[in-house]
């Protein structure tokens, strides 16, 4: 057995301990950005920021304080933003860009945190806005279901993208759909007679997938009038 000196291994911890520390600084450091920056991003959010100018110097902010560590919070949060400066554009190839942008953004965030439903649905999002219905937003969208089944805030979101997808979607893909659609009624009846009222096709799909509870279809036709 080979013997170590003492004063070798506690020279080795300390490379490691440095190591550690030079790794965790430029995430303290985008943390610590991100926190002087939220307050006026939520104010911006909150109003409804629609000057491009604006928009564009917040946009610059958020890549200053996430270029040291650009984190699945970094590129979720410059997605949004690059969502609103696509938006704000008059020029449509320039909004296109943004968009572009967006998606990659979106692509980014997955790659960080792929557990995160979150993530997911906005990539559904983004893929349907700028190719329209497609297998790899169904691909999205069935993700996010998973990775979030009782996400209260998300799954109206993930139906929404679903029904755009829904010739995209295999039958126990669909199956897990209507699922969620059980829990949304249970959630909010009114949200979703909403959507179903919104396109014949969709009220079909809510309809059939509410049919398994013959009392709760009759309390979902009751609510449609």
């Amino acid at each position: 057995m080979v013997h170590v000196p003492e004063i070798t291994i506690k020279i080795i911890g300390i490379l490691i301990g440095v190591a550690i520390l030079a790794l965790a600084i430029p995430q303290s450091v985008s943390h610590i950005k991100y926190s002087l920056l939220k307050p006026r991003l939520e104010m911006a959010q909150k109003q409804g920021e629609k000057s491009t100018d604006k928009l564009l110097e917040i946009y610059n902010s958020q890549l200053k304080a996430g270029e040291l560590w650009p984190s699945a919070s970094f590129y979720s949060s410059i997605f949004f933003t690059e969502i609103d400066i696509a938006k704000s554009v008059s020029d449509k190839s320039l909004s296109q860009e943004w968009l572009v942008k967006a998606h990659e953004s979106a692509t980014q965030s997955i790659l960080k945190n792929p557990s995160d439903p979150y993530s997911w649905s906005r990539f559904s999002y983004i893929r349907n806005v700028i190719f329209g219905a497609n297998a790899k937003s169904t691909r999205a969208v069935v993700m996010s279901v998973l990775t979030g089944p009782f996400e209260k805030s998300l799954i109206f979101n993930q139906i929404n993208y679903a029904l755009i997808d829904w010739q995209y979607l295999s039958p126990d893909e669909q199956t897990l759909i209507n699922e969620a659609i059980v829990k949304a009624d249970n959630l909010d009846r009114k949200r979703l007679v909403h959507f179903a009222k919104s396109n014949p096709q969709w009220m079909k799909i809510i309809v059939q997938a509410l049919s398994a509870d013959r009392k709760r279809l009759g309390d979902f036709v009751r609510a449609l009038f």
